[in-house]
């Protein structure tokens, strides 16, 4: 459907229009695109206590459109940034940190809707030279552009633009904050709103969360704030949970014991007892095969070695059975 503009470096800047066209022909119109009613095509979801929204096709259409644009160039600090890209995951976000001994874990509150409409616009003109797109066109459309993006004067969970857009909004913030820590000995990762932080230095981490809040605050004019509910520190002997993930005190890294132990109980009554894993299967798993092929993916992808102590308790054909199924049944 979309022209690859990443591919090489544009050898000419074009109109948004010029861009528009070649990738939807006659399918859409870009005066439709500049002033189509985000209202009208967005379905509000309430989930335990947080509003998602469902986008119709065309609006999803637009802001696919702007991600391939304009947002997938954008300045993001490849050291320290790995949610919403291509080929990290909380794993390489967690997994720099596995050898330290003393970890701090904190996290913004309410990333995304603190990030507001100046701040999005801002963004979109900081990196204005980054785009195969004209300075002018930027200028010219950008409030349309903006309120494809924004809703309520926050960026939106669910919106397609709204994961990649978030990691460039911090480029400043994550670039000063890795200064820090590099010159004071301390590593630092961010995924999305979550914050992590390690050394081997004992008293490093002490005057982290002030230097954090300090640094959000030149910058974004007291837009965010850390949570302290979810600020913990933790010392390498301790069972250190973040992310979901689980570091232990040899530097290895797997997942929680309790999804272990899901995947264990569904193997076991898979082989002794079907009326038993029916009802836990259905119970833990909404009866989707779906849902244990990604929790064992994930697995894979993190602890190798406890899939392989799974191959070698139930067998590699019960292992392969759930591990390469992803259609519900």
């Amino acid at each position: 459907m979309f022209v690859n503009l990443t591919s090489g470096r544009y050898l000419q800047k074009l109109t948004l229009k010029q861009i528009f066209t070649s990738i939807f022909h006659n399918r859409h119109n870009f005066d439709d695109f500049l002033n189509i009613n985000v209202s009208n095509n967005i379905k509000k979801i309430e989930f335990d206590g947080i509003s998602f929204f469902k986008t119709k096709p065309e609006l999803k259409d637009y802001q696919i459109f702007l991600n391939h644009t304009l947002i997938s160039y954008m300045k993001v600090n490849e050291n320290v940034v790995f949610s919403y890209r291509k080929g990290t995951s909380v794993y390489e976000a967690l997994s720099p940190h596995r050898n330290n001994k003393h970890f701090l874990k904190t996290d913004i509150k309410s990333f995304f809707g603190s990030i507001n409409k100046s701040l999005v616009k801002q963004c979109l003109l900081s990196n204005i030279d980054e785009y195969p797109v004209t300075q002018d066109e930027i200028k010219t459309y950008l409030e349309q552009l903006t309120n494809l993006i924004i809703y309520e004067n926050k960026l939106p969970v669910g919106f397609t633009t709204s994961s990649k857009l978030s990691n460039a909004v911090l480029y400043e913030f994550d670039n000063k904050l890795e200064e820090y820590c590099i010159d004071n000995d301390i590593l630092y990762t961010r995924y999305s709103d979550d914050l992590i932080f390690s050394t081997n230095k004992k008293d490093k981490l002490n005057y982290v969360i002030s230097e954090v809040q300090k640094i959000l605050n030149r910058h974004y004019n007291n837009l965010f704030s850390l949570n302290d509910k979810k600020t913990k520190f933790y010392k390498a002997w301790e069972r250190i949970k973040i992310l979901g993930l689980v570091v232990t005190p040899n530097g290895n890294i797997t997942i929680d014991k309790k999804y272990k132990k899901d995947i264990e109980v569904i193997f076991h009554y898979y082989l002794t007892n079907r009326v038993k894993f029916n009802s836990f299967f259905n119970r833990r798993f909404d009866s989707k095969m779906s849902k244990i092929s990604g929790l064992l993916n994930h697995i894979n992808s993190v602890d190798k070695n406890y899939i392989l102590k799974l191959r070698k308790r139930y067998g590699n054909y019960i292992v392969d059975i759930f591990l390469h199924r992803d259609k519900n049944e």
